[in-house]
């Protein structure tokens, strides 16, 4: 038995499609890469904005074209999309067998050997992912800690379709580091919708920092996503102190208005956000910090834009993940009057984007002439004579080098930059 499977959305859903990959694997299915050769397909969906619902339906639509020529395969649609529309998308796509929620499919084996279809399964919310472990299949893996989120953020879907926050116990998280180290994995990056907020009861996450950077063979550890309200002086403390742990780390601001920060729900101000971003460089003056702005938000004002502007060039972000506002369902802000119109917010998000890659180049060409630590991860995807990897700030370069390097920390001189990639020598 073949399975096929395609992924949209964040590194959770990856993270989620590695687990469904390894217990089909322990059932004895393997993987194909085309789906006209699976006797299983299945469609992780995302939900975070609309764009990406309509994105997967349209696969969906395809993929069930190919189950149309052969009824025997086994269509599956999971994740946050399949829990927001349920039923919907049978409606729209009668030939889909199951629909399950980000937290339902380690129930799809079952489910198929009772051969029965159209069922639709969205309804758990305490899967944790304790004891299921992906196979990793690079020097990179992701490991989640925590699944779901409880700040209900006005513009956010994720609470209602994953869930309120859970988190792994300790000993569990440790387990899976030590598989994913046994397969070859240098670098770890910790995954949680609200990454900082886990805690066991006893550990905080500053623990879990301490404990994962000691484990045997690991040479990095990343994590993300990160909320404001939870970078706790704990954290920066063991970042700093602790080697493997990267300098780098993603910090969604969203707006640089307190108005639209209280409108969102975000629990902080613009000032609290600049303490913390001056303890960060402050403990660790090498640190890259990236960020999440939303543009557009129902409300937002030439001055409130302004203030996201202004707050752009005193922070000087290494990377800017922008979007304009995208009503979500059962979200506070879908009942908002969303009143900026559409040019307006096309507008202000190429602005975003063009202040945030010219000082994201700007702040990459400093680095010309400086000396790198590189994690080789292998070839480059668009030169595979050359290889590639992050420097510790999680900066990707490009550089010579060979096979052998693959999976070490190698110095590099930088020689040149652009705004999301350095090149140059190993030394």
């Amino acid at each position: 038995m073949k399975y096929y499977i395609e992924t949209y959305g964040c590194q959770m859903n990856k993270y989620d499609s590695g687990l469904v990959e390894s217990i089909l694997t322990k059932e004895g299915f393997s993987p194909t890469d085309n789906p006209q050769a699976a006797d299983l397909i299945l469609v992780n969906t995302c939900s975070v904005r609309a764009h990406a619902e309509k994105r997967a339906l349209g696969r969906i639509a395809y993929l069930s074209g190919v189950k149309k020529k052969d009824p025997n395969k086994t269509l599956v649609v999971f994740g946050c999309m399949a829990k927001n529309f349920g039923e919907e998308i049978i409606k729209q796509i009668p030939l889909v067998d199951f629909v399950l929620g980000p937290d339902d499919f380690p129930s799809l084996v079952e489910l198929i050997n009772n051969k029965q279809r159209h069922i639709v399964k969205i309804s758990t919310d305490n899967f944790t992912g304790e004891g299921t472990y992906p196979v990793p299949n690079s020097i990179k893996a992701f490991v989640a800690v925590s699944r779901g989120c409880n700040n209900f953020c006005s513009y956010c879907i994720v609470p209602y379709v994953r869930g309120r926050e859970r988190n792994r116990p300790l000993y569990d998280i440790v387990n899976e580091i030590k598989w994913d180290v046994s397969y070859g994995v240098k670098e770890i990056t910790l995954l949680g919708q609200n990454v900082n907020s886990w805690t066991d009861g006893v550990n905080d996450f500053a623990d879990l920092l301490r404990t994962v950077s000691n484990i045997k063979g690991i040479l990095r550890v990343r994590f993300l996503t990160s909320h404001p309200k939870d970078l706790s002086d704990r954290i920066i403390t063991a970042m700093h102190d602790n080697t493997p742990i990267c300098k780098s780390i993603h910090l969604p601001l969203q707006s640089g208005s307190n108005r639209i920060l209280r409108l969102m729900n975000r629990k902080y101000t613009r000032e609290e956000y600049l303490v913390l971003v001056e303890k960060l460089r402050s403990a660790m003056p090498q640190i890259s910090i990236t960020t999440d702005i939303i543009v557009g938000f129902p409300t937002e004002t030439e001055e409130d834009f302004a203030d996201t502007i202004d707050i752009i060039k005193r922070v000087r972000f290494d990377g800017i993940f922008s979007f304009y506002f995208s009503p979500r369902p059962r979200t506070v802000a879908a009942e908002m009057l969303d009143d900026v119109p559409y040019a307006v917010k096309i507008e202000r998000l190429k602005e975003v984007i063009a202040l945030g890659n010219a000082i994201a180049k700007e702040n990459a060409r400093t680095l010309i002439g400086s000396y790198q630590k590189v994690l080789v991860e292998g070839r480059a995807e668009k030169n595979p004579e050359l290889f590639c990897g992050l420097t510790e700030t999680g900066r990707v370069v490009v550089f010579p080098a060979c096979e052998k390097d693959i999976g070490s920390i190698v110095t590099v001189k930088i020689e040149d930059a652009t705004c999301w990639a350095l090149k140059g020598v190993k030394v």
